[in-house]
């Protein structure tokens, strides 16, 4: 029997046999609540960075709870990563000396993102418990996420508790040596309900109908451009160009906001003259400025939804499905046809 045969075999037979069971690729752990936790409280109102005998610390009045060395500007980036999902518990498996640290909210994982956080995405659901090299760890498939050396009990507890909390990402100030690490989830994005009407850009025409120039499709009109032909005409050129054959809207009627599709996917490339600005759809944010929803980049408003938050929020989410990059204009300002490419 060679070697490969016997540690096969080794491993079947521990499988049947064994309490706990330990899987050739990994070792089962059962999490029974309630978890052994351990949490301290605090108030992320009243953190504050603090230099305390040349090292920089996040304080909360007389108690350092996180030491930075020399380093303020990733003190200064954790303070405010504490303050954006509004932490306020901090617990440690394995004090003093802890193995593993998280964060929490009010008892749940902080959930969402932070612009620039530097975090690694994992699957709790196929983490497993290892002994990699006389080391206990927790992975993810091939990647090693957390090695608690021979503390096998405190890996147990980590698992654990990933588990519960749902962490699905792994974030981190400073790496290489992060002098700051955290735990989040980030919730799956639902599917966008869209809204469209298919036509065929063979059968477009621009017609002027009781004195306003239209694009139209057969008795059906699609866009009124008023008095000016040359925009109508300038739009009509450029659903040719890309050939766009879908028409869609968030909340007919008074649409807030209509795209354009080619059979399902996002018109690409480019037409000459067109106008057009860029953004990033990575970085655009869902925001209320002077109680009116808006979507932005940055500093930059692109879309304005006024009280609809949903529709702002949809609108969103279509952005970010087809990765629109460009939002250009026929006519600005006041632009009488709109579209988005990438």
């Amino acid at each position: 029997m060679n070697k490969k045969m016997k540690s096969t075999l080794a491993c079947m037979i521990v499988l049947v046999l064994a309490i706990p069971t330990i899987f050739c690729d990994g070792v089962e752990v059962k999490c029974t609540p309630p978890l052994n936790e351990d949490c301290i409280s605090f108030n992320p109102g009243n953190i504050q960075v603090k230099q305390i005998k040349g090292r920089w610390k996040i304080v909360e009045g007389s108690h350092w709870m996180f030491d930075f060395g020399s380093d303020e500007g990733e003190a200064r980036e954790a303070y405010n990563i504490i303050k954006h999902y509004r932490m306020n518990q901090s617990c440690f498996v394995g004090r003093p000396n802890a193995s593993f640290q998280y964060l929490l909210v009010s008892g749940k994982a902080p959930v969402g993102g932070f612009p620039g956080e530097d975090c690694v995405s994992f699957n709790p659901n196929t983490i497993k418990v290892k002994k990699i090299n006389n080391r206990w760890k927790i992975v993810d498939g091939n990647h090693m996420m957390f090695d608690f050396g021979k503390k096998k009990k405190e890996a147990k507890l980590a698992y654990c508790i990933i588990k519960k909390y749902g962490f699905n990402r792994s974030c981190f100030v400073g790496r290489p040596n992060p002098s700051f690490s955290y735990l989040k989830k980030v919730k799956a994005e639902q599917p966008c309900t869209e809204d469209c009407i298919s036509f065929n850009p063979g059968n477009i025409q621009v017609k002027q109908i009781n004195g306003r120039w239209k694009i139209v499709e057969g008795s059906h009109w699609m866009f009124d451009f008023g008095s000016d032909e040359g925009e109508a005409r300038e739009a009509y050129n450029i659903i040719k160009h890309y050939g766009m054959n879908q028409s869609c809207f968030v909340r007919r009627p008074n649409a807030s906001f209509q795209y354009l599709l080619v059979s399902g996917k996002a018109p690409v490339g480019g037409f000459p003259g067109e106008d057009c600005l860029s953004f990033n759809p990575n970085t655009i944010k869902v925001k209320k400025i002077n109680n009116r929803w808006k979507i932005v980049d940055g500093n930059h408003w692109m879309f304005d939804f006024g009280k609809k938050k949903k529709e702002a929020e949809l609108a969103y989410c279509i952005i970010k499905k087809y990765g629109f990059n460009r939002s250009c204009f026929v006519g600005r300002s006041g632009a009488s046809f709109q579209y988005l490419r990438k």
